[in-house]
């Protein structure tokens, strides 16, 4: 097949390639756009050897065959686990191919994961070897590497004495070779373990599958609009497996893409305006704090779609976005603005569940997360065993699909009850109207239980997000004096507002039913808000932090 001379067909050439695997598609994508820039990168990786600023799918391959031959030279041995653990960059995606195509199993993990959590990850995974630097490692990592079970560390550069057996990348890949064969995948090989963001507790260690990340990108291919005409910006935590997917599928597609090693909302919203960046994908977090910082002061014309993954965004910030940039213009007048793509899943997933395109002129929101993609999984609404509900009841969100995982690594038990003939619960409750739209209403965990019956704390917090002041809101149940539960909210107000807190108790008890009425709102600042490792708030914490704060007999608000 001669991917150089039919560039123009790549995308479907890819798409319908039976022998595309994760551990040669470097190499194919390498011979479909050689020379041409694909990643353009905010930080050089000096430790790398690649180019400071733009890297093609040839020096990107080079790097990924001399590290893996690194890694061999390491004692790498088929399916061994290797982490990463470092700095977040770009080049998690590069040194996670590489580690494929040598044979082992990536484990990237969000350097933002608490060292006590490390320590027992990278036990639980089984770690052989672990990739870092030494600002990581001399930050904690140090004192737990003795007793966490990993062979040997591999340093981006010289760490000094770390009293570990290590290699040091810097001295390694300009001596290492820039060829190297890939290993032979089968569809079902194990290629990646990337973790839950720990929202319900200690991360999960979410085994994938080869032939469920091929079927992603395959699926990816035919939908995004990743082509050499667009320009994106990509911002995410790079050890996410959304991330993975989206620069494999703009590798692939030759597309030009952006990529900042750390989020900072006003390096990202000049970026886009001085690249004229056309294609933004982010997460629902990335949004908000773009949206605290403002969007007015920057020109995002160039905008023409702006990409979320994961958790599904806020009505108010699609529509701040969607008033920025736009997908069509006649004689450069904007006819169509900007779109908004909000792709709903979880990395157990594999691929978006359910997404939903949303524009300026859209009127229907209530939490409706879309519907499914006809390349993607099929979704339903069921009761507990599975039995799928009709239109307008409240269920359990359920999967099935060529994408899904293949397993929770070493802790098969947790799939009891959650997977049902092939169909698997996300733990989210929501509806599914009669033209096949669905809703989420909450997480399951999360849902209220009051005298009345549920109350859905997601809907509350669209309604409150809508108060001019209000920035975050994140809505508990919190016990009352008679023993049952009432709902509550814990507010951030948006940066420069003021309030009265009982006043704006009231106005927002005039925007809910009164089912859903808060007995009481307490004012927090934006670093009081526990977050997981992708953004996520974690309600559990919020529970446990200021639930005291919330207990009482009758409405009423106070500030932590």
């Amino acid at each position: 097949m001669d991917w150089v001379r039919t560039r123009p067909f790549n995308r479907i050439r890819f798409t319908l390639d039976s022998t595309l695997t994760l551990a040669n598609v470097a190499d194919k994508a390498s011979a479909a756009h050689h020379s041409g820039a694909v990643f353009y990168l905010q930080e050089p990786l000096p430790y790398s050897g690649l180019p400071e600023r733009s890297v093609s799918a040839k020096e990107m391959l080079g790097f990924i065959n001399r590290l893996g031959n690194v890694l061999l030279a390491a004692g790498l041995k088929r399916f061994d686990r290797v982490a990463l653990y470092k700095t977040h960059s770009p080049d998690y995606f590069f040194l996670g191919l590489a580690i494929v195509k040598a044979g082992g199993i990536a484990v990237p993990i969000n350097p933002r994961m608490p060292h006590r959590d490390l320590r027992n990850y990278l036990a639980h995974t089984g770690a052989r070897f672990v990739i870092t630097d030494p600002e990581t490692f001399k930050g904690g990592v140090q004192e737990l590497a003795p007793s966490s079970g990993v062979e040997k560390w591999l340093f981006t550069t010289s760490p000094g004495t770390v009293g570990v057996p290590s290699v040091v990348l810097s001295q390694e890949l300009p001596r290492a070779s820039d060829q190297l064969q890939p290993v032979e995948l089968a569809s079902d090989s194990d290629v990646m373990i990337v973790h839950t963001s720990g929202t319900t507790g200690f991360p999960k260690g979410v085994l994938i599958g080869n032939s469920g990340i091929m079927s992603a990108l395959r699926a990816n291919l035919a939908m995004q609009p990743f082509s050499r005409k667009n320009k994106a910006l990509f911002i995410g935590p790079y050890n996410h497996y959304a991330t993975y997917l989206g620069m494999m599928t703009s590798l692939v597609g030759g597309a030009p893409v952006w990529v900042h090693s750390q989020f900072d909302a006003e390096s990202v919203l000049r970026t886009i305006e001085r690249e004229r960046i056309s294609v933004f994908v982010g997460f629902p977090d990335s949004y908000l704090k773009m949206y605290h910082h403002g969007l007015d002061k920057y020109d995002l014309g160039s905008m023409r779609a702006w990409m979320s993954a994961a958790d599904a965004s806020h009505e108010v910030h699609i529509r701040a976005f969607t008033q920025h940039g736009a997908l069509f213009r006649v004689f450069g007048r904007p006819v169509i603005r900007a779109v908004f793509v909000d792709a709903w899943g979880t990395s157990e997933l594999g691929f978006f569940g359910l997404s939903r395109i949303s524009t300026s002129g859209t009127k229907q929101f209530s939490r409706c997360i879309g519907r499914p993609s006809i390349f993607g999984h099929k979704v339903k609404i069921a009761d507990e065993t599975g039995r799928e509900l009709k239109p307008g009841q409240v269920g359990r969100f359920m999967v099935k699909g060529p994408m899904l995982f293949k397993g929770y690594w070493n802790a098969h038990d947790r799939l009891h009850g959650v997977v049902i003939d092939g169909w698997w619960w996300t733990g989210d409750v929501g509806y599914r109207d009669g033209s096949g739209r669905f809703f989420q209403l909450d997480r399951a965990v999360d849902v209220v239980e009051t005298r009345q019956g549920p109350v859905y704390t997601l809907p509350i917090e669209e309604q409150l997000l809508k108060l001019p002041e209000v920035g975050e809101a994140v809505v508990i149940g919190v016990p009352d004096a008679d023993g049952s539960t009432v709902p509550s909210a814990v507010i951030q107000l948006n940066p420069g507002m003021t309030a009265d807190a009982d006043e704006l108790l009231r106005r927002a008890n005039q925007k809910l039913e009164a089912k859903d009425a808060l007995r009481r709102i307490v004012f927090v600042e934006e670093s009081q808000i526990p977050r997981g490792l992708t953004g996520k708030v974690l309600k559990r914490q919020v529970r446990e932090r200021f639930a005291h704060l919330l207990v009482g007999e009758r409405p009423q608000a106070a500030v932590a």
